[in-house]
């Protein structure tokens, strides 16, 4: 963030590197018209059946209508629907956010940080990691789909990170 952008708003010039966008009419038609630029990778790394003990999968959480759920024979207490067990996506995404995530910490100063990975349902649900470049948010969402896969494989986090 710096005087001349003071929001923290950015955009990516045709080399693909972030660049502020001037003003938030700026940003909003480019984050509007560039959906495509601003998505890195997504990766889909297969399904994953949670049991009861585990959290609500995201895409139960935020994509399904409770009614029509329980319409169509979903047990929200078994996670099974008609008695099988509830199956969900497990899907690893890296994008260009537009928005420095240091927003409220703009005292400290350094690159701005505005790719984002997330994943989405499975063993590591919600986890989230943040980057100051394209470069290491690409490395980033690499190592991240390592860790689900491992993850989905049946090892642990700890085992992961000693390879």
């Amino acid at each position: 963030m710096t005087e001349d952008n003071p929001l923290g708003q950015y955009i990516l010039d045709d080399a693909g590197e972030a660049q502020p966008a001037g003003d938030l009419l700026t940003w909003g038609r480019w984050m509007e018209t560039h959906t495509a630029e601003r998505t890195l990778a997504v990766d889909e790394l297969g399904e994953w059946a949670p049991t009861p003990e585990e959290p609500m999968p995201t895409a139960i959480r935020s994509g399904g209508d409770a009614v029509q759920m329980l319409a169509s024979g979903y047990d929200f207490a078994t996670r099974m629907v008609h008695g099988q067990r509830d199956r969900a996506r497990v899907v690893v995404s890296t994008i260009f956010t537009g928005i420095d995530m240091r927003l409220l910490r703009h005292h400290e100063g350094g690159d701005p940080v505005l790719w984002e990975t997330r994943v989405f349902n499975g063993p590591l649900d919600g986890e989230q990691r943040r980057y100051t470049s394209r470069a290491a948010a690409a490395v980033g969402h690499e190592e991240l789909c390592e860790l689900v896969r491992l993850r989905l494989a049946g090892a642990t986090i700890a085992e992961s990170s000693e390879r």
